[in-house]
């Protein structure tokens, strides 16, 4: 049988170039993940920067030698890959080579934040520290909030902490926030995830906030190639 083979390059994807990520905060902390399987305590780092929230890294060890980095850019990429420790520690610029390893998701959230609410909480003082506290909450009915098993997220907030804006660990409270820009800054003291039955399922507490600076070089995304056989 007679075969043969187009290839299609979309131009969409040949135009973009390479991108920097900037960062100037690390962030480390401890984080207790509680599943119907096990409860699961495991370090995490994040590197923010304090003056674009679009973006952010999460950074969590594999084993004694490597650690998984994932990006999160909620208007363009997300990509997750692994690292030497030692590399990532020493350098001050990141690049990750492989453009297959870069995606450019279809965020189907983005639009469906008018289903959401910030709601502030009153302020507080533990162990010593001034927090604020706010909740980001479905506000549709309870049964279709259990339907969709929709969960909800508190944040307690370093009041010292007004230099940096939020960080907000979801697309759909990112873009709430950027529409509305009514949340207090600061780095969050403490995260809270609640499942859609209103059961603790992630509860993280700051360690460390140090400053650096580090870059990130994020490759093009490969062309997207179509093989047609016939």
């Amino acid at each position: 049988m007679k075969q043969l083979t187009y290839i299609l390059l979309f131009s969409a994807f040949i135009s973009f170039s390479q991108k920097e990520y900037k960062f100037n905060t690390l962030l480390k902390y401890k984080c207790d993940f509680n599943t119907s399987v096990c409860d699961t305590l495991m370090k995490q780092y994040l590197l923010t920067n304090s003056r674009d929230n679009s973006y952010y890294l999460v950074i969590k060890e594999v084993d004694s030698s490597y650690f998984s980095i994932e990006l999160i850019d909620y208007n363009k990429y997300y990509s997750i890959v692994k690292i030497s420790k030692i590399d990532f520690w020493k350098a001050s610029t990141i690049n990750f080579t492989n453009c297959r390893d870069v995606f450019e998701p279809r965020n189907i959230y983005k639009y469906k934040n008018k289903h959401y609410n910030f709601y502030r909480k009153k302020d507080t003082i533990i162990d010593g520290l001034e927090l604020t506290q706010y909740d980001f909450k479905y506000i549709k009915s309870r049964k279709r909030k259990i339907k969709k098993q929709i969960g909800s997220v508190s944040y307690v907030i370093k009041k010292d902490t007004e230099y940096h804006l939020p960080i907000l660990r979801n697309s759909t409270s990112f873009f709430k926030w950027e529409k509305e820009k009514n949340l207090p800054n600061g780095i969050y003291q403490e995260y809270l995830y609640y499942n859609y039955l209103n059961k603790l399922g992630i509860h993280c507490k700051l360690e460390e906030i140090k400053r650096l600076n580090k870059t990130l070089v994020v490759p093009k995304p490969c062309p997207l190639t179509l093989i047609i056989k016939s």
